[in-house]
């Protein structure tokens, strides 16, 4: 799957996958934004954990985060 995004790194701005119980974040080589939601388990109890992903037509995507989600603004990267 890596060598797959990685090749069409010009044009996928980013890649969310869930859940991991902290959570993650990093950008691979290619510019890729890697998202990992942190798992709704984890939250406080009086808080909840989801986004809603918003994509914009500079390319960016705005990611509005809720609860336990960080709000972030992914741009594309160019490749390393």
């Amino acid at each position: 799957l890596m060598a797959i995004l990685e090749s069409y790194g010009d044009v996928v701005v980013a890649y969310f996958a869930g859940h991991d119980h902290l959570g993650g974040y990093c950008v691979s080589p290619a510019g890729i934004h890697h998202v990992t939601v942190p798992a709704l388990l984890e939250s406080n109890p009086d808080s909840t954990a989801w986004a809603i992903v918003t994509a914009r037509a500079d390319g960016s995507l705005k990611v509005d985060g809720r609860g336990d989600v960080p709000s972030r603004r992914l741009r594309r990267r160019k490749r390393v």
